[in-house]
């Protein structure tokens, strides 16, 4: 048998044998060799979901979405492929790729597929055999067209539009609505993407997965290996190092979050994101001679007996010290509807006697109405601070950091609450391995949000003094109409 023959059949048999065919002038590495393996999986059907996250510059677009289809079409020259990146430019770009490698002769020697002579265009092109490519940027309407493979390759502009909450909400809705929907039953997903966020796209499928939603294979390789590496490296040992110099993973990780996210694959610190570990202190005596507030940000409604969305409500009792101190003296995290949010607040303003309460604008006019009825019902009135501001999340949270680096914020050692799923839990526990960690690219950041209003000067915080008497709680007997807010 000639070695030409053994070529094509090799390049018929797998993508590694493809590229060598095309003499494309590069040869795959150990990680393009698995990421080979795990992508013929795919074309086999033994994988019908694939998430594969790999530094920038490691070549997996070139593999994943140009040299894959291109195989997957040769083999399978009737299907369909709708693939899809942050922008239709860059989704069009692999396409006309793609398309070019099925004109390429020496392709035409391998497969009987060929291109449709009335249908070439860079974003949409068919095969003479019914088989069809259609190229969608991310947040586009795909219409007329089922998909036997789905491919997602970066579905995110850049660090923007990742920190957006607005943008990943968008992609999330689109890949719902539109992309999911475009599949044929069986078909196969294959997700590239850099992990920027722990509520990315990629997060957000995890976390489905966990609670029993469709499973994905994931192929993670970071820059330096860490434990139970893919590639079976030892900790520490980089990633195709005749590519990635030690000068250029040393310039990778003077951006921490960079490093950790684009790089690492991992969108969270293990030992702390910008708020450290050290800056927390806890107190085992509840500190008592305070002025004391509640705070509230009542994101994520559900409905009694139903399961809410991903957002926690977020409640505190924040007790303003002799000591000039910040000390956590209550609080909730969970998904709680409007009346549970109410019972709450009322219960806690009995016990406590705040100064006051402040309330998180946003989600905030859904309770008002409940509220001030339940006042009027109760004959029981205090005053609301609306808190707004416009400030993004994170540069409000970023106020604690003062606050904390001085050691002036105290939480309780431990805080068990039996959540709306039934299961008890320490909170704090929670709080500081899911959000404060975490900060800034962490999926959750409710409880956070809500303590970082301490910082809010529309709350007008009233500190103790030694030596004379704290400020009198706000009243509680009738104010009048007006008397229920302060806007």
């Amino acid at each position: 048998m000639s070695s030409e023959l053994n070529r094509r059949i090799w390049a018929r048999r797998g993508i590694e044998g493809l590229t060598s065919l095309l003499d494309l002038g590069f040869v795959p590495a150990a990680h393009h060799r698995l990421l080979i393996e795990k992508l013929e999986a795919v074309e086999r059907g033994e994988t019908t979901r694939l998430m594969v996250f790999m530094p920038p510059g490691s070549a997996k677009s070139t593999y994943a979405s140009i040299l894959f289809p291109a195989w997957y079409l040769g083999r399978n020259p009737d299907k369909h492929v709708l693939a899809s990146s942050h922008t239709t430019e860059l989704a069009e770009r692999f396409g006309r790729r793609v398309r070019n490698i099925i004109a390429e002769p020496d392709y035409g020697r391998v497969f009987a597929t060929r291109l449709a002579a009335d249908s070439q265009a860079a974003g949409r092109w068919a095969t003479q055999q019914g088989g069809e490519y259609y190229a969608a940027g991310v947040g586009s309407a795909i219409l007329g067209f089922r998909a036997d493979l789905g491919l997602i390759d970066d579905p995110v502009a850049g660090r923007e539009a990742a920190d957006s909450e607005r943008e990943r909400e968008k992609i999330w809705e689109w890949y719902k609505s539109d992309f999911y929907t475009r599949l044929k039953p069986g078909a196969a997903i294959v997700l590239i993407m850099q992990r920027w966020r722990e509520d990315d796209l990629a997060g957000r499928l995890i976390e489905e997965a966990e609670r029993g939603g469709e499973q994905w294979e994931v192929l993670r390789l970071p820059m330096e290996a860490e434990e139970d590496d893919a590639l079976g490296r030892e900790p520490g040992e980089p990633l195709w190092p005749e590519w990635f110099t030690s000068d250029m993973r040393e310039q990778a990780r003077r951006d921490p979050r960079n490093w950790l996210a684009l790089y690492q694959q991992r969108p969270r610190a293990e030992s702390g994101g910008e708020l450290k570990r050290e800056w927390l202190n806890y107190w085992k005596r509840q500190p008592s001679g305070g002025n004391r507030y509640i705070l509230v940000d009542p994101a994520g409604e559900r409905k009694p007996g139903q399961a809410g969305g991903k957002d926690n409500t977020a409640m505190g009792v924040i007790e303003l010290g002799m000591d000039g101190n910040y000390y956590l003296i209550d609080g909730y995290r969970d998904r709680l509807n409007l009346t549970e949010r109410a019972d709450i607040l009322f219960r806690w303003h009995r016990e406590y006697r705040p100064l006051g309460v402040g309330y998180e604008r946003y989600g905030m006019q859904s309770d008002i109405a409940h509220l001030k009825d339940r006042m009027e019902r109760e004959n029981y009135r205090f005053h609301i601070i609306e808190l707004g501001g416009s400030l993004k999340k994170e540069d409000r949270i970023r106020r604690l950091i003062p606050i904390a680096e001085h050691n002036r914020l105290w939480l309780p050692q431990t805080l068990h609450r039996t959540l709306s799923t039934g299961k008890t839990v320490n909170i704090i526990e929670r709080f500081v391995e899911e959000e404060w960690l975490p900060f800034p690219v962490g999926q959750l950041d409710d409880f956070l949000d809500m303590l970082s209003r301490i910082a809010d000067p529309d709350l007008k915080l009233v500190w103790p003094r030694e030596g004379k008497p704290k400020a009198k709680p706000q009243p509680t007997q009738n104010l009048g109409n007006s008397g229920w807010m302060i806007a």
